[in-house]
């Protein structure tokens, strides 16, 4: 049943240009960082921007085509009147992951591309670049069961708004505090300081040697903890709601 679910909801994707987002994205990201930061501190500068705002930016994209697909499909009737509510939920939010992945391998791919341009001035450490983004993408997987929860319950474009606020604009004052744990919005941003050097403002660390990925476990433990907690709100949500229905 569960693959079938999955199935049903990889075939709304495939006419709603989210691969072409999950293309295009990554790869202005780092078009953009490359015309404002120059070749010379391209890749901490493109590292920044892609966790900072385009990352999220692309989380926002994917939830909104996907309540979109669902208001076209039958005004989010295909999710409410079925006692498999929270299983499609989770389909989604498998398909968001894959995009952001696929996302990502892109991102990579653009940055080797303008290395190619830059020869011995662009220089990227690929095996770093990839653990990386991967260790990126980790840190904000809470993220995304998070607003399909807030989501049920308020505006689509206020959710998205709001995620990239956060993050863009409160996160980087919060993420040098002794609290910032109980902020998961900086979570990403100790991976890029950890393994990049990159702090939270876009600035690079005056002394940095590339640390050990054993640094980084903290903020990963946290999200994946928190990934958890919020697929299993998102299931007492969901049954709440069908119980009351």
């Amino acid at each position: 049943m569960m693959l079938n679910i999955l199935k049903s909801e990889f075939l709304k994707t495939k006419h709603s240009g989210l691969v072409r987002d999950a293309v295009i994205i990554p790869m202005f990201a780092a078009i953009v960082s490359l015309v404002i930061g120059g070749p010379e501190i391209f890749t901490q500068f493109t590292i920044y921007w892609w966790e900072t705002l385009f990352l999220f930016l692309l989380v926002g994209i994917l939830f909104l085509n996907d309540q979109k697909s669902e208001q076209r499909a039958g005004d989010f009737q295909n999710i409410e009147a079925t006692d498999k509510t929270f299983n499609i939920y989770i389909a989604k939010i498998f398909l968001n992951i894959l995009f952001i992945i696929i996302a990502s391998f892109f991102f990579v791919v653009a940055d080797l591309c303008l290395k190619m341009v830059f020869p011995g001035i662009i220089k990227i450490d690929v095996r770093l670049l990839v653990i990386t983004c991967l260790g990126i993408v980790i840190s904000m997987l809470w993220n995304i069961p998070l607003i399909y929860i807030v989501g049920r319950k308020v505006n689509s474009y206020v959710v998205i708004v709001l995620n990239i606020f956060l993050c863009f604009l409160i996160a980087p004052f919060i993420a040098n505090s002794s609290f910032w744990e109980m902020f998961p919005y900086t979570y990403h941003y100790h991976i890029a300081e950890k393994l990049y050097g990159i702090k939270p403002s876009g600035e690079q660390l005056s002394t940095f040697t590339h640390t050990n990925i054993n640094s980084c476990v903290l903020p990963l433990f946290l999200s994946l903890l928190l990934f958890l907690f919020f697929i299993i709100l998102l299931k007492k949500v969901t049954t709440h709601d069908q119980d009351n229905n």
